[in-house]
């Protein structure tokens, strides 16, 4: 077992309740990736995680859902990623902390010309963003098509 450095909280507040203190990675599985945590990006989850105030939270829960850096480990059945790509990841909590294991379907190599800096705000942040738009764009062009061709 590894221990990292990681934002952690006990008790729920505002941003006197965060500290830096440690979490425990455990053995890494078989599909997942560490990844050692270059940048993560603040989101509003996050801030809802923190006030308690996250759908169905009775505890607090590791912050970090999306982040970017460089891979140290894979796990056996790990297909496409290796030690030293440069990725971004979408998390399900951890983001905050030196490592975080995640599974390696949740990874996008990051391309040379975006910064680790940049990544870490893509999958969450602009991804979610851009899945809502697209949804919002589908119902839009649905109805005018209704509207333009009722018979279809």
């Amino acid at each position: 077992m590894r221990t990292v450095k990681a934002i952690n909280y006990d008790s729920f507040g505002g941003a006197d309740v965060l500290r830096v203190g440690e979490r425990d990675l455990g053995e890494l599985r078989p599909k997942d990736v560490r990844i050692k945590v270059a940048y993560s990006a603040l989101n509003r989850a996050d801030l809802l995680q923190v006030a308690g105030k996250y759908p169905n939270q009775k505890a607090p829960l590791p912050l970090g859902l999306e982040a970017a850096g460089e891979i140290e480990s894979v796990g056996e059945n790990v297909q496409g990623l290796k030690v030293g790509d440069r990725v971004m990841a979408l998390l399900n909590g951890g983001g905050y902390a030196e490592m975080v294991d995640v599974p390696s379907g949740m990874c996008m190599k990051l391309p040379e010309q975006i910064s680790a800096k940049k990544g870490a705000a893509i999958p969450e942040t602009f991804l979610f963003g851009f899945l809502l738009l697209i949804h919002s764009l589908k119902k839009t062009f649905k109805i005018i098509s209704l509207i333009l061709n009722p018979l279809s």
